[in-house]
């Protein structure tokens, strides 16, 4: 393994690892780990603090992990790098190391990786989900319904872009077993 790839995943893990919604929570008196769905993600955030605050948190998350893979694509760092840094993001922001290893479901985190290597499959992705929201009605679900279609999307890229398909493979597959709870909860109450 390389000493860059190293690197740069330890510093992604970490950026990944703050969550401006735990400090948000905590700031009005709140664990978020303890109350809600127990993420730590914009959804959680504005469930117990309203809805304002879900663009703020969401926006956040995503520009961390945006604005972390641009600067290393900016210093040329190559696709394995990226994608490792890619990676070690998302499980900051899913298992943070200053929250005992909770946290968000990695849902604005992903959003802002496939914003930086992947930004073609965003309207695809946003219309699935506009879709899937207005037919549930639900936020979680319809989060559900683009971590699938971004896993069959990196299930074609796979031959042409095996790092990136990997990336995205994995952060489909991570969002939706953090959204195993939602879809009981959906399926329970239909």
């Amino acid at each position: 393994m390389s000493i860059y790839i190293l690197l740069m995943s330890i510093i992604g893990y970490l950026i990944g690892s703050w969550s401006p919604g735990e400090l948000i929570a905590r700031f009005h008196g709140i664990d978020i780990t303890n109350r809600g769905s127990g993420g730590t993600g914009a959804t959680n955030v504005a469930r117990l603090l309203g809805a304002q605050y879900f663009v703020l948190i969401f926006l956040i998350d995503c520009f961390k992990a945006f604005g972390y893979l641009k600067l290393l694509q900016s210093a040329h760092y190559n696709a394995d790098v990226q994608a490792c840094a890619a990676l070690a993001l998302l499980l900051g922001n899913t298992f943070s190391v200053f929250l005992n290893f909770k946290g968000g479901k990695g849902i604005a985190t992903g959003f802002g990786i496939l914003l930086a290597l992947a930004g073609s499959t965003l309207p695809i992705l946003v219309g699935v989900w506009a879709i899937a929201f207005y037919v549930t009605k639900t936020i979680g679900l319809a989060s559900v319904a683009a971590l699938a279609g971004l896993f069959f999307y990196a299930l074609l890229l796979s031959f042409n872009a095996p790092q990136l398909a990997l990336v995205l493979a994995i952060i489909a597959l991570i969002g939706l077993w953090r959204h195993i709870d939602n879809v009981r909860r959906y399926l329970y109450s239909a």
